[in-house]
Parts: structure tokens; C-alpha cells; sequence
């Protein structure tokens, strides 16, 4: 597996979140009511949250992938 590959995905992915955040904060300010409260606090949250802890994670498994070719490599 590349590594690059992992970093490279990790960043589209955080891109990814960044446009849905943006995208929910012009959406939320013509839709106020209780399901977008739901819809928020429910989804968009929980996204948010998973990305920001998938996000490191996803740079230390490239960081022992790195590690671990260096090592094959000697």
C-alpha cells in the first residue's frame, strides 16, 4: 500500500468535510426548524466528529507504514 495514498485520501476526505460544513451553514440559515436541529446535531455532527478522529488516525497507520518499509528496506 502506498503511503501517499493514505495522506492523499486523508485530505480529500478532510476537503470533503470542510465543503459539507459549508454547504450546511448556508443550508441552515433558511432551514431552522426542529429537523434541521435534528438533522445537525444527529448527522452532520457525528460526521464531523468520526472525520476528526479518523483523520489522525489515518497519519499514524502511514507513519508506521512508512517505519515499517524503512525497516524492510535495510
Amino acid at each position: 500500500m502506498n503511503v501517499g495514498n493514505l495522506q492523499a485520501g486523508s485530505g480529500r476526505l478532510q476537503e470533503a468535510l470542510e465543503q459539507l460544513q459549508l454547504s450546511w451553514a448556508i443550508a441552515a440559515e433558511v432551514w431552522k426548524d426542529a429537523n434541521a436541529r435534528s438533522f445537525g446535531e444527529q448527522h452532520l455532527q457525528t460526521i464531523a466528529e468520526e472525520v476528526n478522529v479518523a483523520v489522525p488516525a489515518v497519519s499514524h497507520l502511514a507513519q508506521v507504514l512508512q517505519s515499517a518499509r524503512r525497516e524492510l528496506e535495510e
